[in-house]
């Protein structure tokens, strides 16, 4: 069993690598599958400011949201990684 934000994961939950980025978007668990919940906004803000943070000094906001929501839609949210593959929720946090 893993325990943090308050919530108690067991040791077969799958989450976003890496963990020291993505482990502030989880904002639940499921109760019925025990899965992991993921907060799809705070993944592109995560998303945005890696997009932001190379050398390219023409990236706007939008463009780095684009290729944020572009990236997160085809490589977290199109994959699927087994059974215990996390969810993603859309939406104000709770």
């Amino acid at each position: 069993m893993e325990e943090f934000n308050g919530l108690i994961f067991d040791e077969d939950v799958l989450l976003l690598e890496p963990r020291e980025r993505y482990d502030s978007c989880v904002i639940g668990k499921c109760a019925q599958t025990g899965k992991a919940v993921y907060s799809a906004d705070k993944i592109i803000s995560v998303l945005m400011e890696d997009m932001g943070s190379g050398e390219d000094e023409e990236m706007t906001e939008d463009n780095a949201y684009n290729m944020a929501l572009e990236y997160f839609d085809f490589n977290i949210l199109g994959s699927y990684v087994g059974e215990m593959t996390p969810l993603y929720v859309w939406g104000p946090a709770i």
